[in-house]
């Protein structure tokens, strides 16, 4: 599993002990792809799911799902994996 530095709820650095926070990163870095818009991400300009376009534009959830599975695969991360570990707050 990926480890980095995390961040709280607000998406500001956590730090313990007056260091950064590190550890396992993957739900992480789903929330942010899933958060983000194509284009955001400098490493991968197609990273970003565009879920909020998508949502005001009342798109179904298996158009949801294949957009996230995706952006996954995108990442290198298995959908099939992860897909029980994340709560989508839609």
């Amino acid at each position: 599993m990926a480890k980095d530095i995390l961040l709280d709820d607000d998406e500001d650095l956590l730090f313990k002990n007056g260091d950064l926070l590190i550890d396992e990163s993957e739900l992480q870095e789903v929330a942010l792809i899933l958060q983000s818009h194509q284009g955001n991400w400098k490493e991968n300009a197609i990273v970003g799911a565009n879920l909020t376009k998508e949502i005001r534009g009342l798109s179904r959830n298996l158009k949801y799902e294949r957009n996230i599975r995706v952006q996954m695969r995108l990442d290198g991360k298995s959908y099939e994996q992860i897909k029980n570990r994340i709560k989508l707050k839609l």
